[in-house]
């Protein structure tokens, strides 16, 4: 069979290679791939790797051999999870296989499916609807295996509906599945969506989201509304990568132009389901050589003025548009609590 391989930084060759062995695992034929950030790198040399290496780790594919009661018959649709775990370790007990300290990639640390054939265990596959295409099914497959954090996009803060979606977010829905009522084909269609505070059910952990119950700190839940303020800004991309965001959902395209579309999803909007992906995001926990300690909200504001990029503008300016040049408005509290402990 034929397959691309890495065979040194710079370097690549299509070659033919031993079709493998399933055994007692799964056969999949590939059917679409597609080319990661890590990808890049490999061939770059900037990632090292033992050569030859055959690359990639995104694909939707079909099954030609499975074992017996297996629940993949031959022909159906998977996805391929490229992270490999040890199955023993802590992480992997605690059902974190995606961190296991034992673990790998493929198209890294094995052999990946920038070919025609692969093997997969049976607990690494994942049945793929056949109402989703396989191009939709490579922008789940990144969804679901990275352990992303991701952005929605929060069209009830006033003035963006009204900006980014025609008509507004009360729009009717373009389709409707069978036997449901409007209300809850609504409900579904912003579930699908992944609307803010909606994400945690599938696994997927949220960032920026509105503070809705008032309970975020002061420092957070302006820079959570500052968020909003820098679209079209230098800022936008840097508060997304400062803040571990990998994946950013939203209808509308405006603003998202420095990011990577990965994919469109159909919902049930007339407006499709549209997924980017952002770039060298900063890990959950990073070292700093330096830090600028501001304990007021105005002090915080000059820092953000101070750290934008505006060497196409004047920071002044910049200042002013953001409402960074004067006092820091801050929300009244719109939460109490009282304990009160009462003996036996």
């Amino acid at each position: 069979m034929r397959a691309v391989r890495v065979v040194a930084p710079g370097s690549i060759e299509i070659t033919d290679v031993p079709e493998p062995d399933p055994g007692n695992s799964v056969l999949v034929r590939v059917g679409q791939v597609g080319i990661c950030g890590t990808d890049t790198k490999i061939l770059a040399g900037k990632i090292p790797v033992e050569y030859p290496r055959i690359m990639g780790h995104e694909m939707v594919g079909e099954v030609v051999t499975a074992p017996e009661g297996s629940p993949f018959p031959t022909g159906t649709r998977v996805l391929v999870d490229p992270g490999v775990a040890c199955g023993w370790c802590h992480l992997c007990h605690a059902g974190r296989f995606n961190i296991c300290i034992n673990g790998g990639l493929l198209g890294r640390d094995m052999d990946g499916v920038f070919t025609e054939y692969i093997v997969v265990p049976l607990n690494r596959l994942v049945a793929v609807l056949p109402s989703i295409s396989d191009k939709a099914s490579g922008v789940l497959q990144v969804l679901g295996t990275r352990d992303p954090r991701v952005y929605v996009y929060d069209y009830s803060v006033p003035g963006k509906a009204q900006r980014y979606l025609h008509p507004s977010p009360g729009q009717p829905l373009a389709r409707q599945p069978e036997g449901w009522t409007l209300d809850a084909a609504g409900a579904l269609a912003w579930q699908m969506y992944l609307a803010p505070e909606t994400a945690g059910r599938w696994g997927l952990r949220g960032s920026y989201e509105i503070d809705y119950r008032g309970l975020y700190p002061a420092k957070l839940e302006f820079l959570t509304r500052l968020l909003r303020k820098v679209e079209g800004t230098s800022l936008h991309l840097r508060f997304l990568r400062m803040a571990n965001v990998t994946h950013v959902v939203a209808f509308h395209r405006d603003g998202f132009e420095n990011l990577k579309p990965l994919g469109e999803i159909p919902g049930l909007f007339a407006e499709p389901i549209r997924v980017f992906g952002v770039m060298d995001a900063l890990p959950r926990a990073y070292a700093v050589g330096a830090a600028r300690v501001e304990d007021r909200l105005d002090g915080l504001g000059g820092a953000i003025v101070a750290w934008a990029d505006t060497r196409n503008g004047n920071k002044d300016i910049f200042a002013h548009k953001l409402g960074l040049d004067g006092p820091v408005p801050t929300r009244p509290s719109l939460v109490s609590a009282e304990a009160r402990f009462c003996g036996a």
